[in-house]
């Protein structure tokens, strides 16, 4: 896994600040913010909570905003996306794009059954020694299944997941992008493509890694709670991350209650 990078945003008294360090030499906890200060504390700015790069001091900040921290341009020095204690994979995060919404979805966003959005990998940075190159390989060429169940309500694996954006839509199935990992997804199905230049063994938390959600015992993706797996129709008990993604393997996850029993899944011709 790459190297983490962390936001760390600091609160005081429900006020966010951010220490211009660069610009003002030092730090208060109450510093004084002039009316021709280009970071000025506008409450009433429409991208309240967003730091944009552009300005001389790193942007607006919005002291009553209730998000944590607020998006963090792309242009800034921070280089991403992130709330405030996010942990965001420096191999696998693309701080060009919209995490939550892809431009290249005719849709304009994601169906709201979706677990989680499919972030996007970077084009040829590893991500457990799984590459995302200019196209599919095909040495190793296998599907497996994965469906979610949320306390019993069934959550869908994202279109995209392992596809850098810009990503092509053809009615709603993805069809290319700016890499293409060896693992990922093209349609809402649950088909986890395993599309690899190399023979070698690859694991849901492989995939996970990719996606850049949590997977443990207690959380899958955003959602928390015991989680129950079954592979192929048998209670899997060791460590989640270590299940195989073989052919035709078809893997349930259930986080929370009720357990859904596992279901059965068909394959379609081709795949």
């Amino acid at each position: 896994m790459e190297t983490d990078l962390r936001h760390n945003v600091s609160k005081t008294g429900g006020t966010l600040l951010v220490c211009a360090m660069l610009l003002a030499g030092a730090c208060s906890s109450t510093p004084t913010i002039s009316p021709a200060d280009a970071g000025a504390v506008d409450a009433s700015h429409p991208d309240a909570g967003r730091i944009d790069a552009g300005a001389t001091d790193a942007g607006h900040i919005d002291a009553g905003s209730s998000d944590d921290a607020g998006p963090i341009d792309a242009g800034s020095i921070d280089a991403g996306i992130a709330d405030a204690g996010d942990v965001v994979d420096a191999g696998s995060y693309d701080a060009g794009s919209a995490d939550e919404v892809d431009a290249g979805d005719p849709d304009g966003g994601y169906d709201p059954r979706v677990l989680a959005p499919p972030g996007s990998p970077l084009p040829n940075v590893m991500v457990d020694g799984i590459d995302c190159g200019s196209h599919e390989a095909f040495v190793s060429h296998v599907h497996a299944h994965l469906a979610i169940y949320v306390n019993g309500e069934e959550k869908l694996v994202p279109a995209g997941v392992g596809i850098g954006v810009p990503r092509d839509y053809s009615n709603g199935f993805v069809v290319g992008g700016s890499c293409f990992s060896w693992l990922h997804t093209h349609d809402v199905d649950g088909i986890i493509h395993i599309e690899a230049p190399l023979v070698r063994d690859f694991t849901l938390g492989n995939f996970f890694d990719i996606w850049r959600q949590p997977l443990s015992a207690t959380q899958a993706g955003p959602a928390e709670g015991t989680v129950t797996a079954y592979v192929n129709g048998v209670l899997f008990t060791d460590d989640l991350t270590t299940i195989k993604l073989n052919s035709h393997d078809v893997i349930q996850l259930d986080v929370g209650e009720p357990v859904i029993p596992p279901q059965p899944y068909t394959f379609q011709g081709g795949l």
